[in-house]
């Protein structure tokens, strides 16, 4: 854990403890008034008592998934969502860093995993921009998936990225001390206080700060033609269609877990952006065109076809509505 990250909390940090060898910090604690927040393999865990009790389902759940499960490499279908997230990111980052000049970023990565997105980020500004320094901190409920990220963060000699664990609904950080903000792939879909998390995120973004998110589509265009062809996966759609949250299933070494999921529509989304004082400007599909399919491992022919019209075309008007998941880019005004 390095002590920059302290700079960004919330919580007033009275006293600080951590236990180190070689190093590396094996544990800890941070006390602030009279709570006392542990720390685990340099992790700090943050977030009220009566939240954790909410979220208890979801990190049990999360605690059994491996943090290997959506990495490109395991399929052609996985390797298309990597490539339409890095393009949405890339393109955010083009917008903030082309619109005004940037010496420094802080970056905020909610629902991070073990940190895919934040390599990212680090390769594309060391790769175009020598000039512009970051501190970026990633989030997850995952302790697993934090480790993996810290071991990583560590490999890469990174000390500008840091994590914490605590979940989208309390961000345990100042005002307005994010340049950008991410939520991408499943953070504000398993968000059990979705409504919450929006707000979290834009108090914690600087005017004119960007927020890059994904979200799930309730009217996705191929989950449609599943629901048209399947008489029985129709009626089913229509008895659980005014449920706020549907149980997926995620597949582990050893059957499956279920995770409370939300479905957004294109107009609940654009309200809950309005209403926190988010700016939508950027609007993209992924898996608008290609059907979305974990479970096969290479594309055939069509296929490929479909991966490069998805690709190429997301933010076309039509497109970029019907897609799986919904890309967007927001500003803060």
């Amino acid at each position: 854990m390095y002590e920059w990250l302290l700079d960004f909390l919330l919580i007033r940090v009275d006293e600080l403890y951590a236990a180190k060898s070689d190093g590396e910090i094996l544990g800890g604690y941070i006390k602030s008034s009279n709570r006392i927040y542990r720390i685990y393999h340099g992790v700090p865990i943050i977030y009220p008592t009566i939240l954790h009790r909410h979220l208890r389902k979801v990190i049990s759940a999360y605690r059994r998934i491996s943090p290997n499960t959506w990495r490109a490499s395991r399929s052609d279908w996985f390797r298309h969502l990597r490539r339409q997230q890095a393009e949405l990111i890339i393109h955010g980052l083009e917008y903030l860093i082309g619109s005004r000049n940037i010496k420094k970023l802080n970056i905020l990565s909610v629902g991070c995993g073990s940190g895919w997105e934040l390599w990212l980020i680090r390769e594309y500004l060391q790769r175009t921009s020598t000039n512009i320094r970051f501190r970026a901190i990633g989030i997850d409920i995952s302790l697993k998936a934090l480790f993996e990220a810290k071991i990583i963060s560590k490999a890469l000699s990174a000390r500008n990225i840091d994590f914490i664990c605590a979940p989208a609904e309390f961000l345990p950080f100042k005002d307005a001390i994010f340049d950008v903000v991410l939520a991408v792939f499943g953070a504000l879909d398993h968000s059990i206080i979705f409504p919450r998390a929006f707000k979290e995120i834009s108090r914690v973004l600087r005017p004119n700060g960007i927020f890059i998110g994904t979200v799930l589509n309730k009217f996705a265009l191929d989950w449609i033609f599943k629901v048209l062809r399947s008489f029985s996966l129709f009626v089913k759609t229509l008895r659980y269609a005014d449920r706020l949250f549907a149980k997926i299933r995620v597949p582990i070494r050893q059957g499956y877990v279920r995770i409370p999921t939300h479905f957004y529509t294109i107009f609940e989304l654009g309200n809950l952006l309005r209403k926190n004082s988010l700016r939508l400007i950027y609007l993209k599909g992924i898996f608008s065109i290609l059907p979305m399919d974990f479970k096969s491992k290479r594309f055939s022919i069509l296929h490929k076809f479909l991966a490069s019209v998805d690709y190429k075309f997301s933010s076309a008007p039509i497109l970029r509505s019907v897609g799986r998941y919904i890309g967007f880019i927001a500003e803060k005004i």
